[in-house]
């Protein structure tokens, strides 16, 4: 298992969820739970214990969508 953590700009809390490779991680682009997006796909360059600054990766992923939209 890949041990990672999430760190939240507003909170700073590493939650310790462990990621598997190959597991698929979502969020609410619109905050609405009818429409999920792939936030990102765990795979090797993702380092054991590491801390993933995922309020970046939201910003950057919606950005990337609503690009993708035009």
């Amino acid at each position: 298992m890949n041990k990672s953590f999430f760190r939240n700009k507003f909170k700073v809390n590493n939650s310790g969820i462990g990621l598997d490779v190959g597991q698929k991680v979502y969020f609410y682009p619109n905050g609405n739970k009818k429409n999920k997006a792939l936030l990102f796909e765990v795979d090797n360059s993702f380092k054991k214990d590491a801390i993933i600054e995922i309020d970046a990766l939201i910003e950057k992923r919606k950005k990337e969508l609503l690009k993708n939209e035009d």
